[in-house]
């Protein structure tokens, strides 16, 4: 009888240390988002397709062909596009840092894949080399470090606005899977999260923030699990807002459910998307950015510099 009671009292003692461990790991909740994570992410947006405009002008000596324009125009108007606000205490004041990524390889092995099947086009075979997502045949690290030199076509980070290109999987706990067939380490949300993972190691920021994301597609299995394992090892908090991608049928902003909704501001943003392509990335627009020399243009600074102190979290945009 005393030993069932020294068990009762240990299991009672166990149970009572349960809700502790629950407070301490964080929790960010994945919600449906409108419109206004459209107008967020079109900026975004804009940022890929000129970063891919300043990048070709380095990397080749004559316009592409029409081909390969087209092939890169659907790359950045497919790209998945994250954003997310990671709001922590400074010095008594509330801050945030945005960090900005998007899905796919380096921008040199993107326009070497797009140039590489417009030649093969255009002879009529087809490349040899193995092929897996926007990337050719190219190491995992050398595309890494691919993309952490092209900053220079991007807009200049600041302290509070930064970009999130791909970094290491054996530096950290994020850890992509596979699903469906499809590798996903080239996610959106994934290389997001595992920047600000590398901040919070390099106590650029500090653990226990709290972030708003907008992503503008569903995240997928292998990212829901990247997030809720950011949110327990780093006691994060937070929300992030999804753009349902539309069906078949019409869509309109008059939804009167939130996907439906949700699909109208995605369909807006990919119509914005292509038409900031098509405007941009073209045979005549390249000649035109050779002529002015755009690959050297100073980097314009980010529309945010002005939110350097954190505006109040509780007035959340997406927020019912």
């Amino acid at each position: 009888m005393k030993k069932m009671r020294k068990i009762r009292a240990l299991l009672a003692a166990f149970t009572l240390t349960l809700p502790s461990w629950h407070v301490q790991a964080g929790e960010i909740a994945i919600e449906t988002g409108e419109g206004n994570v459209a107008a967020l992410l079109e900026r975004d947006a804009h940022d890929f397709t000129d970063a891919v405009g300043r990048a070709l002008i380095d990397l080749t000596d004559s316009p592409p062909s029409g081909k390969t324009f087209a092939w890169l125009r659907s790359k950045v108007q497919g790209a998945t596009l994250a954003r997310i606000e990671y709001a922590f205490e400074k010095n008594g004041q509330r801050v945030m840092r945005v960090y900005h990524g998007r899905s796919g390889h380096s921008l040199e092995t993107i326009i070497e894949k797009a140039t590489r099947r417009s030649a093969s086009h255009a002879s009529g075979t087809e490349s040899s080399a193995t092929e897996s997502g926007d990337g050719i045949d190219i190491p995992e690290a050398d595309d890494i470090a691919r993309d952490a030199a092209e900053a220079k076509y991007y807009r200049r980070e600041t302290e509070f606005d930064v970009r999130a290109p791909k970094l290491p999987e054996d530096t950290s706990r994020l850890e992509a899977t596979v699903v469906d067939n499809m590798n996903h380490s080239w996610d959106a949300e994934l290389k997001t999260l595992r920047r600000i993972e590398s901040d919070i190691q390099n106590k650029v920021v500090p653990a226990g923030g709290r972030l708003t994301g907008y992503v503008s597609k569903t995240v997928c299995e292998s990212c829901r699990e990247v997030i809720d394992t950011f949110a327990r090892v780093f006691n994060a908090e937070g929300t992030i807002y999804q753009l349902i991608e539309p069906g078949t049928g019409a869509v309109t902003g008059g939804g009167a459910t939130a996907i439906q909704r949700s699909r109208a501001a995605s369909n807006d943003l990919l119509a914005a998307r292509k038409a900031y392509a098509k405007a941009n990335l073209n045979p005549a627009r390249y000649v035109a950015m050779r002529e002015e020399g755009a690959s050297t243009l100073a980097d314009v600074s980010r529309l945010e510099e002005e939110s350097v102190v954190l505006r109040d979290i509780d007035g959340d945009p997406c927020a019912p």
